[in-house]
């Protein structure tokens, strides 16, 4: 698992949907994770990074974005060029139910979604306005997601390096033989094409529910 790859391909969706008018809704759920000490003592810590990458909303617009991606240019190639590869990334997981289904499927989405009303991600250290934002956000992905009314989308990403992230860096630079200290603004832009944007419809439905 590459964090920083990961991470730069969910910050692509984001930046491209929020441009767009679109705000990003609560859609984690937390976990208790447990663990085993050399020692031998059990504990079990809370783990949030659970659920979809991001639900968006505008209007009466909704829409379930999953990012996937790879250091390897030629998979992200064939990714571009046969949308079942892409579909092969979409992981084969259980529902609470014990129902197996593909991730981005209807069933898993659901069963995402149910599972972030119940336990909400980040509640532990907010504030009682803040609860009541994530509950009324979660509320609302899961109306959504439960009638269908929801718009799929995989975003792809592949590159072997993640460029800079922005922000002001400083760093130090020996000008005849002096040591000067300098400052480095970076910023983004990016080049979002659709073809890296895909669709999820009935075709993927029928294709994900005889592949598990």
């Amino acid at each position: 698992v590459h964090p920083d790859v990961e991470m730069y391909a969910v910050m692509r969706a984001e930046y491209k949907y929020h441009k767009e008018g679109f705000k990003k809704l609560a859609s984690k759920y937390w976990f208790p994770l447990t663990l085993k000490s050399k020692a031998g003592k059990i504990y079990r810590i809370p783990i949030e990074d659970c659920g979809v990458d991001n639900f968006f909303q505008k209007g009466r617009t909704n829409l379930v974005c999953e990012s996937k991606f790879t250091r390897n240019e030629g998979t992200f190639a064939e990714w571009k060029q046969n949308e079942e590869a892409l579909w092969r990334r979409l992981g084969v997981y259980k529902t609470g139910k014990g129902k197996r289904c593909r991730q981005m499927s209807w069933a898993w989405i659901r069963d995402r979604a149910s599972l972030a009303v119940r336990r909400p991600a980040g509640e532990r250290k907010a504030s009682d306005a803040e609860k009541a934002a994530l509950t009324s956000e979660v509320l609302a992905m899961d109306a959504a997601v439960q009638k269908e009314k929801v718009r799929r989308v995989v975003n792809a990403w592949g590159a072997a390096e993640v460029p800079p992230y922005p922000g002001r860096y400083a760093f130090r630079l020996a000008e005849r033989s002096i040591l000067a200290e300098k400052k480095l603004s970076v910023k983004w832009t990016m080049d979002l094409s659709e073809d890296i944007f895909l669709k999820l419809e009935q075709d993927f439905d029928d294709w994900a529910d005889n592949s598990v």
